[in-house]
């Protein structure tokens, strides 16, 4: 079954029971939910399993919700070698998502918001890297990606477009189209 998941809103809760998902399109974020403990643990990109422990009959360890508009298709296991599959797709999946997490988390903030950046573009089938405003994250989960303050999420987000010198008189959309620019020349530096 394809379900379609609205940006911000979640698909698997924290100690709930339910399916295996593959995401097929967009960016989902998982988090760890608690008092002491919360934050983001990692990004699911196209192709990553979702709740892989609901194939296991125990509740999801992770909360995860669409950071980008998303569609998932349910998994299902049909017996011992479906199962086995499974766990090893889970298995390198895991490796992958410590390694975008490890880059989001260290270095300077503009190659970490550049990074998450292409992330998106490549999530939503944008070879170019071309992202408009609205399929961008909140400033919110920016900073809580990229592990830093919501205010220096904004700073850096407009150091990063070029041109930010606009005025009212201009297009009703500055700022995407500004984006769009910025994320262009980046992949034509990462493409050299």
């Amino acid at each position: 079954m394809l379900k379609s998941i609205g940006k911000g809103q979640s698909l698997l809760a924290q100690g709930q029971f339910g399916e295996s998902w593959e995401l097929m399109y967009g960016l989902m974020v998982v988090r760890r939910e608690g008092p002491v403990d919360s934050g983001v643990v990692g990004i699911a990109m196209p192709g990553d399993l979702l709740g892989l422990e609901a194939s296991l009959g125990v509740p999801y360890t992770y909360t995860t919700s669409a950071l980008t508009t998303a569609w998932v298709l349910s998994e299902s296991v049909h017996g011992a070698e479906d199962e086995r599959a499974l766990l090893i797709d889970g298995f390198l999946q895991q490796q992958r998502q410590s390694e975008r997490m490890v880059h989001l988390r260290t270095g300077p903030i503009s190659g970490r918001m550049e990074y998450l950046i292409k992330l998106i573009a490549q999530s939503i089938g944008e070879r170019s890297s071309l992202v408009s405003r609205s399929e961008l994250p909140s400033l919110k989960d920016f900073a809580a990606i990229l592990g830093i303050a919501v205010e220096t999420a904004c700073r850096e987000l407009n150091a990063f477009l070029p041109d930010r010198g606009f005025t009212r008189e201009k297009s009703p959309q500055p700022w995407s189209n500004k984006l769009a620019t910025a994320t262009r020349n980046i992949s034509m530096n990462m493409q050299a």
